[in-house]
């Protein structure tokens, strides 16, 4: 029996969450390791969304708690609705048949990851390994 979710239920993902802790704290000059923290809109007694998630150390976690998005974003000069905005971007593979190849597209730019014979499962870790490549050049 197929479980639909409910429309007023937030957006669950383990491997979403899973990700954004795999990245550095997004206060910038911070280096420490990141651990998801929930930054959209919630409503009474629910958290956001696991797609509203940008990573944060326990340190800057904690001070976002007590001091309001609004106010931590104008103290660091970083907007972490667009973090998380940006990362839950998903890319997008497909092959091309002239060429046959893999082509990945990570936030409008296209990659060859290599030709048709290496491997769904092959491309998909080149694509998300890229993609984490380049939210850590903007980090």
């Amino acid at each position: 029996m197929k479980r639909y979710r409910n429309p007023r239920q937030p957006y669950r993902s383990d491997r979403h969450l899973d990700f954004v802790r795999t990245l550095k704290c997004s206060v910038p000059g911070c280096r420490k390791k990141g651990e998801a923290c929930h930054v959209g809109p919630h409503a009474a007694r629910q958290k956001a969304p696991d797609s509203k998630a940008a990573p944060l150390c326990r340190l800057h976690h904690d001070e976002l708690g007590h001091i309001g998005r609004v106010r931590f974003d104008c103290k660091y000069n970083i907007c972490l609705m667009a973090i998380a905005d940006r990362l839950a971007i998903r890319p997008f593979i497909y092959v091309d048949r002239e060429t046959r190849r893999f082509i990945g597209r990570v936030e409008g730019e296209e990659y060859v990851l290599g030709p048709a014979k290496i491997g769904v499962k092959r491309a998909v870790h080149l694509i998300v390994e890229l993609r984490k490549e380049r939210l850590r050049e903007v980090a």
